[in-house]
């Protein structure tokens, strides 16, 4: 294998020097600019078991890649996960925090097994909000790395709803722990279809019920003119 020449050494060090650092303060800004918050709940405690894990979410919405780092990293374990090789090539500072391209699952495999909590978007891309339904050829790639990496099989379910505020509310849901893919699929969706419930059925001004508010985000714009007005009286 050849060495890189000086411009890509030099860009690789700018990445891993410089940018890899920012990833984080740029989710968290994000988060807390464009979501009015996140509010999360698992079926169990702790939320994710000990060993090997893999997290099995839907990946609905623009927000879900930072939901997932975000989570895994409020649980404090550290994360791996595949990511489009195309999407990677663009972004390749996301490799420094745990992004493995899709195409070359090996590193993904040993990074489970020694301990990462593995992302398993099984649609392996942006779907329309419904139930997850997989391909054949998805089914079986998603269960390979379960056989791959002997690790405990956890849906996880994101919805990211824009109901009665301004901004958009951002909810995680960490389901109990299967050894099969399609087991945790099917409460997957079942737990999807409660969001959907939920949202039509609460005060659209409140948030879900069962969930925890795990951090606040932007305040609506009357809430805001609210404090100035009473400042000023």
């Amino acid at each position: 294998m050849t060495a890189p020449g000086p411009v890509a050494a030099f860009k690789r060090h700018i990445q891993t020097r410089w940018i890899a650092p920012l990833i984080p303060m740029v989710a968290r800004g994000s988060m807390r600019r464009g979501l009015a918050g996140v509010w999360w709940k698992g079926d169990e405690r702790p939320w994710l078991p000990d060993g090997p894990v893999l997290l099995i979410a839907n990946h609905h919405s623009w927000w879900d890649l930072y939901l997932v780092w975000w989570f895994t990293h409020r649980l404090e374990r550290p994360m791996v996960g595949l990511m489009n090789p195309e999407r990677l090539a663009s972004f390749p500072f996301f490799a420094h925090h745990g992004a493995v391209p899709a195409d070359q699952p090996r590193p993904f495999v040993r990074g489970v097994r020694a301990g990462a909590t593995g992302i398993v978007f099984p649609q392996a891309g942006l779907q329309a909000p419904g139930p997850v339904v997989l391909s054949p050829a998805q089914a079986e790639r998603t269960e390979r790395l379960v056989r791959l990496t002997q690790a405990a099989v956890v849906p996880l379910a994101i919805r990211v709803l824009l109901r009665g505020g301004q901004h958009p509310e951002a909810y995680l849901w960490a389901g109990p722990p299967f050894q099969q893919s399609n087991a945790a699929l099917e409460r997957l969706n079942a737990m999807l279809s409660s969001f959907e419930q939920s949202a039509a059925d609460v005060d659209p001004e409140q948030p879900l019920p069962g969930f925890d508010a795990a951090f606040q985000g932007r305040q609506p714009i009357h809430k805001t003119a609210g404090r100035l007005s009473r400042w000023w009286r």
